[in-house]
C-alpha cells in the first residue's frame, strides 16, 4: 500500500502512524470471518484514523498457497467491486509493505571477505550505492504500466543488482541504468562470481517490515512512490 502522511510531523510521530497503520490493518484480518471479503473501504477507514495519516491507496493484494512444495500466488484485489477476495479462505496476514515518500525504506549494507582477500574501499561503496538508489528511487516516483513487464523488472532489486553496482577488488561497478537499457545483452553477477567477498543487504521498512537480499534467488520489489536510503555500509573480515 501506499501512505501519505502529514509532511510536517516529525519522524518520531510518522514512524508511530506506521506501526499503528500495521496493527490496524492485521487486527482487521485477524477479526475477518472466514466467509467474508475484505472490504476495501473497511481497511482505509482503519488507516485514516491513524493520526498522521493522511490518504491511503491499496495497491495490490495477493495470496500464496504451497502445495507440492510449489507456491501458487493469486491476485485478489477487486478493485471494481471494492474487496480483496477471501470469500471461503482461511487467511492470515503476511507481508505488509508500505511506503511513504515522508520515511524512506533504509538499506543496510554487509560485505565480509577473509583476511587474505583486499580490502574493499568503503567511499567507492557508499558512492556507488548512492548512485544505485537515486536512479531506483527516479524509477520508483514515476508512473508506469505494471503490466509492462520490463518496466517492472526495473523496479525489482535483487542481490544481482547490487553486485552488478558494487566496486570489490577485481570488479568495478558499473551504472544499473547501462543495465536496464540493455537487460538481454548483460548478464548480472551471480553470489559464487563475487568470492570471496560475501555481501547481504537488510532493507528496513518504516512499519517494522524487514527484507533481506543475501542469495541470488529473492527479490525486493518497489513500491510506487517508495523510496530507499543508504543508513549504512559495514565491511569486516570473517573470523577464522
Amino acid at each position: 500500500m501506499h501512505l501519505t502522511t502529514a509532511e510536517k510531523s516529525i519522524e518520531a510521530d510518522l514512524r508511530a502512524a506506521h506501526a499503528q497503520v500495521r496493527d490496524a490493518i492485521r487486527g482487521y484480518f485477524e477479526s475477518l470471518p472466514t466467509r467474508a471479503d475484505a472490504s476495501v473501504n473497511q481497511i482505509v477507514g482503519r488507516a485514516l484514523a491513524v493520526p498522521n495519516v493522511v490518504d491511503i491507496e491499496i495497491l495490490k493484494a495477493t495470496t500464496s498457497m504451497q502445495f507440492g512444495g510449489i507456491t501458487t500466488v493469486t491476485d485478489r484485489l477487486d478493485r471494481t467491486a471494492g474487496i480483496i477476495d477471501l470469500a471461503g479462505a482461511a487467511t492470515v496476514l503476511g507481508e505488509l509493505t508500505i511506503a511513504d515518500a515522508n520515511l524512506p525504506t533504509e538499506l543496510d549494507l554487509v560485505i565480509s571477505f577473509p583476511a587474505a582477500a583486499a580490502i574493499p574501499v568503503q567511499a567507492e561503496i557508499e558512492a556507488a550505492i548512492g548512485q544505485m538508489l537515486a536512479y531506483l528511487n527516479g524509477l520508483s516516483a514515476q508512473d508506469f504500466d505494471p503490466g509492462d513487464p520490463l518496466e517492472a523488472q526495473k523496479r525489482e532489486l535483487g542481490l544481482g543488482k547490487l553486485l552488478w553496482a558494487l566496486p570489490l577488488p577485481g570488479h568495478l561497478g558499473a551504472s544499473l541504468a547501462d543495465y536496464d537499457a540493455a537487460p538481454d545483452a548483460n548478464s548480472l553477477p551471480t553470489v559464487p562470481e563475487r568470492a570471496p567477498y560475501s555481501v547481504s543487504a537488510y532493507l528496513s521498512q518504516a512499519s517494522g517490515l524487514t527484507s533481506v537480499l543475501a542469495d541470488d534467488d529473492t527479490r525486493y520489489h518497489l513500491t510506487p512512490a517508495e523510496r530507499l536510503l543508504l543508513r549504512g555500509v559495514a565491511i569486516a573480515v570473517e573470523e577464522a
